[in-house]
């Protein structure tokens, strides 16, 4: 009895032109899916409890969960990243605490800091985040 098989089964070789096509296509497709930003250093300027007293009082800002600004309880408009600075109402030699409220997302606190120090304050410091209202 004949055992050999009628077909033979051939092994063929994966192309390599192929392979460097689906490399080429999955390179592309990350490439354009991910997304590609500029990791930069913020400056954070905690207060510090020392013994002597700066004799200027720094100005306080209230950040909103939303994201809008309060400077000493009056409304005060974001400085936008590449408009004009603001003009009397933040006061560039004197320090500026930002207390944020308690709900207020880290992106928002950093967003406000550089569009701060960009608008050019004098020091921007980060105060503790304020307690969230139980009386409502």
């Amino acid at each position: 009895m004949n055992t050999t098989p009628l077909y033979a089964a051939r092994r063929r070789a994966v192309s390599l032109t192929a392979l460097i096509d689906v490399v080429f296509i999955l390179l592309m497709f990350f490439m354009l899916t991910s997304t590609f930003s500029r990791w930069k250093a913020v400056d954070f300027h905690f207060p510090v409890a020392g013994p002597e007293l700066s004799s200027q009082q720094p100005q306080t800002m209230i950040l909103h969960e939303n994201g809008a600004l309060s400077l000493n309880g009056q409304p005060f408009p974001v400085p936008p990243p590449d408009g004009p600075r603001q003009g009397g109402r933040l006061d560039a030699t004197r320090p500026v605490v930002v207390f944020p409220e308690a709900e207020t997302r880290l992106q928002t606190i950093i967003s406000v800091f550089e569009q701060l120090q960009a608008a050019g304050s004098g020091g921007v410091s980060l105060g503790k985040s304020l307690e969230r209202d139980t009386q409502n």
